[in-house]
């Protein structure tokens, strides 16, 4: 009773597993790796919808990672920040007013992020805490529990299921949700209406002050004037706007290089799109690119000089350059699409199609198959056959952007419908005709004959959407009164100058195209008794890869034959013969014969008829509709003997049945050497046959012409 109940565990277990949709499974970079097979109705695809969201382990395996790897680089950022205020304190104090205590905030932002770094696992959300930043404690919280997003939905006709896949770009969005924070501050008032106002009006008239305050101040009897002037330009609202806290709250993004917008990019270009600059656009643009070395020449000594070099290089062709509209277009279509990707929040990792209740795929030929598969020329998979009315589908999963699934035109080539058994029956019949036509051509009987042949990442990584941070090293300078104010003044205004605007606060959105995504393809129509050979391509740059091969056959489908063979039949049934000779007397003979030729109608009854040409014995497609029912008649004496029965076509070519001989036997009765009565009675006995096809029929049969 034990196993029994053992048994009967297992059964279940079995079929109930079987009746199982299996789950999609990613890698952690959004990679399928295993998929189910066609989606056959509505239920199934409930099911697998339902369990969707539960095939994300590995993806979100790695967004523990990402944590890491974003406090790593908030952590690196601080510790430059950290060295830069350091060692140019003098530098730094036009900017603030207390330089250490800014310091000392980012010292203790570093320790309390350490400190969350080392915690196995990370820490919830509501226990970060770090302190002298409190925009970062607030900006990680919103990001910290972000999952990976996925949708599904069905096509408008129902062809097929798509399955999505989000993961969040943990960096991309803490630094859009930390901005945003910076920017609702509202002790940040003229930093955020700097897009609203006519900054470039203002900044020619701060331009102005300035250059009348350094005038005032070379002459002792100016510095009265001087004063008013200093006065006037430290009320300004763009010399207020360097004392809000925004500076301060975004220095440490760029590793303690002051920018007006910390990202440097943004839809518009501050100085290339100015309505009243006094110099030609030229000229304009010439004296931006002078501003900006003379910032990095002063300021940069982080030893990269890679976009120093790019930016001196932009001043030496601008001499070649046709017109200034070019060079704006140029800048603002990069400056546009660094700014996108950086509002990316959620990667779109993969678009997975599934066929859904499609009735015209047979899931034998449905193939799955990987886009960045290898495979060796020559190495195709032999599918046997396939009917006219089937086609093949390839779901080519993992496609990337710019790689070209091709399927190419099939290698189409005529199939003979007389298959490789057929062939050799066919030739066999052949010589022995030939032969026995040369050893006795007077051989008049199909009975004796046969008896004599019988045969047995992040989207964008956090240092390259900021650019290369260089620190800030100056000499000591040191500013009393009205000319401090011109050197700080003098400052902003280069920072303005060599900086774009700020972005308006944006929230960050999901890429569109997907890193990896499924491609749908199908064979054409197939036309009867042909071989086909269909290939996959690769196409991906330069490098062309062959990813699937499949070859197949086309038969056609034969419902009826006629075949001639040899029939035995068990306790054949004795036949009279009466002889009567000129004295009238009467005698008997009798006679029985096992072994009889036959002529035969077979009929395939199965499915849609017998596949031809198929050479195997037990084909693996439709290997039932070999079987046949048969009528058919004895040679010689075809009106006394009748068969009926079934068989297998083992060739095709070669038949095999058994079933019913009705055999005629004629009954007299006789009275004084007179016959009063003579009848035939059928009596039923079994009998097995072989026989083979029309051709060798007739080859047999003229043969015994001869």
């Amino acid at each position: 009773m034990k196993k029994l109940t053992i048994f009967l565990t297992l059964l279940f277990n079995l079929l109930f597993a079987y009746g199982q949709i299996k789950p999609i499974k990613f890698d952690k970079n959004g990679r399928v790796i295993e998929v189910s097979p066609i989606i056959k109705g509505q239920t199934e695809y409930d099911k697998l919808k339902n369990s969707f969201n539960t095939t994300t382990t590995a993806i979100d395996a790695t967004l523990e990672e990402a944590k890491v790897d974003l406090i790593k680089d908030i952590i690196e950022r601080l510790e430059a920040s950290i060295k830069s205020l350091e060692g140019g304190k003098e530098q730094y104090s036009l900017l603030f007013e207390k330089v250490a205590e800014i310091r000392d905030h980012y010292c203790e932002a570093r320790g309390d992020l350490q400190r969350l770094i080392n915690t196995k696992p990370l820490s919830d959300a509501d226990n970060i805490n770090i302190r002298g930043l409190p925009l970062i404690t607030d900006a990680l919280k919103e990001v910290w529990d972000k999952k990976t997003d996925s949708a599904t939905s069905l096509n408008l006709n129902k062809t097929f299921a798509t399955f999505k896949i989000y993961k969040p770009s943990l960096a991309n969005l803490f630094y859009a949700a930390h901005y945003n924070l910076v920017y609702a501050d509202t002790k940040n008032p003229i930093y955020k209406s700097l897009g609203d106002r006519d900054l470039f009006a203002a900044l020619n008239t701060f331009s102005d002050l300035l250059k009348s305050l350094e005038e005032k101040l070379k002459d002792p009897s100016g510095y009265r004037e001087a004063h008013k002037l200093a006065t006037i330009i430290s009320k300004s609202e763009l010399f207020l706007m360097f004392k809000e806290p925004w500076l301060a709250q975004l220095l440490w993004l760029n590793k303690a290089e002051p920018r007006v917008n910390p990202f440097d990019h943004t839809s518009e270009i501050l100085l290339l799109n100015n309505p009243g600059w006094t110099l030609s656009e030229d000229h304009a643009y010439q004296a931006y690119l002078d501003a900006l070395i003379k910032r990095k020449v002063s300021f940069d000594s982080s030893g990269n000089y890679t976009l120093f070099k790019q930016i001196l290089a932009e001043k030496n062709l601008l001499k070649s350059r046709s017109t200034f509209n070019t060079i704006r277009d140029s800048l603002k279509k990069v400056s546009d699409q660094d700014f996108t990707k950086l509002k990316i929040g959620f990667t779109y990792l993969n678009l997975l199609k599934i066929p859904y209740n499609e009735t015209s795929i047979n899931e034998r030929y449905y193939r799955s198959i990987m886009a960045d598969n290898e495979l060796i020329e020559g190495d195709d998979e032999d599918l046997k056959f396939l009917n006219a009315a089937e086609t093949i589908t390839w779901a080519v999963h993992n496609k990337v952007e710019g790689q070209t699934i091709k399927l190419n035109a099939p290698n189409k080539v005529a199939l003979n419908a007389t298959g490789k058994t057929e062939q050799e029956i066919n030739r066999f019949f052949s010589e022995a005709a030939s032969l026995f036509a040369v050893l006795n051509p007077n051989i008049l009987q199909f009975n004796k004959f046969v008896n004599q042949i019988t045969t047995p990442r992040y989207i964008q990584d956090p240092k390259k959407a900021f650019g290369e941070k260089p620190l800030f090293d100056v000499n000591e300078l040191k500013f009393d009164g009205d000319v401090e104010t011109l050197k700080k003044g003098n400052l902003y205004l280069k920072l303005l100058e060599t900086s774009t605007l700020p972005p308006a606060p944006w929230t960050p959105n999901q890429s569109k195209i997907p890193i990896f995504e499924t491609k749908l393809l199908k064979s054409e129509a197939l036309d009867t008794l042909n071989t086909y050979k269909y290939t996959i391509q690769s196409i991906l740059k330069k490098d062309t890869t062959l990813i699937d091969a499949v070859k197949f056959k086309v038969g056609k489908y034969v419902r009826f034959n006629l075949s001639g063979g040899l029939a035995y039949t068990f306790n054949a049934q004795s036949q009279n013969e009466l002889n009567q000779d000129s004295q009238d007397n009467i005698s008997f003979k009798s006679s029985s014969q096992s072994y009889r030729g036959i002529a035969l109608f077979n009929l395939y009854f199965v499915g849609k008829g017998m596949l031809k040409p198929d050479d195997n014995i037990l084909p693996k497609r439709d290997g039932c509709g070999r079987l046949f029912w048969q009528l058919g008649v004895g040679i010689p004496e075809p009106l006394t003997n009748f068969y009926s029965g079934v068989g297998y076509n083992i060739g095709p070519g070669l038949l095999f049945s058994t079933g019913i001989h009705l055999s005629g036997k004629n009954r007299y009765d006789v009275v004084n050497n007179e016959v009063i009565e003579e009848k035939k009675i059928y009596q039923p006995r079994g009998y097995v046959s072989i026989s083979v096809e029309p051709g060798n029929l007739l080859k047999a049969l003229g043969l015994f012409g001869k």
